[in-house]
């Protein structure tokens, strides 16, 4: 079974989350075991995703979205579960994220001699880093709502000012411009 027809058989089932919830959870041991991981036999209609998704989170978490989005939903809202883990997923690769660039901007600013190889140095320049594009972004997105009618900005043109933010931070980072110790 594909992708496609395993997302459609998702959208034909009673209860996809509980699908969805069983791969995320072996994605996880997987992570942890590699090679050691052994998928029970009942299980196997998650294969497919498993073996799609190992080393993609980002992927993984389109995947989940893109059936959340074509599920029925309740009033003016999404499947609750299948909401829940798209959530919990979006906030696992957003923390993922973080990390990759927060490592990052601590090996350029190594490079550059601005701070010592000691474990210290390293998580308070880590939370400077964390400051300055906290400030950063909540000037751009205080920016954006002041010229917005009623002072809100949607969560789609939010989402587009985020993306369009830290893709100007990794694109510092891989300049060599992080922040100053």
């Amino acid at each position: 079974m594909d992708l496609r027809e395993l997302r459609d058989m998702l959208l034909r089932i009673d209860h996809p989350e509980s699908v969805l919830q069983l791969a995320d959870m072996y994605l996880q041991h997987l992570q942890i075991a590699g090679d050691n991981f052994r998928l029970p036999k009942e299980h196997v209609l998650v294969k497919p995703l498993l073996e799609y998704y190992a080393d993609d989170l980002e992927g993984w978490v389109k995947f989940v979205k893109g059936v959340r989005d074509r599920l029925p939903q309740v009033g003016r809202k999404f499947h609750p579960e299948v909401n829940e883990l798209y959530r919990k997923l979006d906030i696992r690769l957003t923390q993922q994220e973080r990390r990759e660039r927060l490592d990052r901007a601590v090996a350029v600013a190594l490079r550059k001699k601005l701070i010592a190889d000691e474990y210290m140095d390293k998580m308070q320049y880590s939370r400077r880093c964390t400051q300055e594009w906290r400030l950063r972004r909540e000037r751009i997105l205080t920016a954006a709502s002041k010229v917005t009618k009623g002072g809100r900005t949607s969560m789609a043109d939010r989402e587009v000012l985020l993306t369009e933010f830290w893709a100007t931070i990794d694109a510092e980072i891989d300049n060599g411009e992080v922040p100053k110790p």
